[in-house]
């Protein structure tokens, strides 16, 4: 059955393509330069677009997307964002002055490394099991 969304729905993600509660971690491919029709319909505005490995929508990035990818790539230099790894999640924001569904960018999880373990007193012998020291 053919689709209003199949001639207006585009290439970019919107949040209402990511269920509530699910974080997707994601490595970016490429970052492009869009120019768009501005909200107000006067004008245009340019904005980066995230380009994610194996996922064919892109992300366009808000300021507070663009500025956690940079604090996520340490860089600001978006030919620095290729390689990184980002969670992609929906979230609800203040807009307009409406609570809006929206998708944000945080950094990727950290996966815990198992500590080695403490090394060995040479001198350690256990005791008898009478120590009556309190910690």
């Amino acid at each position: 059955m053919p689709s209003m969304d199949d001639i207006y729905g585009g290439d970019a993600l919107k949040a209402e393509d990511f269920p509530q509660n699910k974080r997707v971690l994601l490595t970016v491919e490429r970052v492009s330069e869009r120019t768009l029709k501005a909200r107000d319909g006067k004008g245009e505005e340019r904005k980066l677009a995230l380009h994610f490995h194996g996922r064919e929508k892109v992300l366009l990035l808000n300021v507070t997307n663009a500025n956690m990818m940079a604090e996520i790539s340490g860089s600001r230099d978006y030919d620095n964002w290729p390689g990184n790894r980002v969670t992609l999640y929906r979230t609800m924001t203040d807009f307009g002055g409406k609570r809006v569904p929206a998708l944000r960018l945080d950094h990727p999880p950290v996966v815990p490394t198992q500590a080695p373990p403490p090394p060995v007193d040479p001198g350690y012998e256990p005791d008898a099991g009478d120590d009556e020291t309190t910690f």
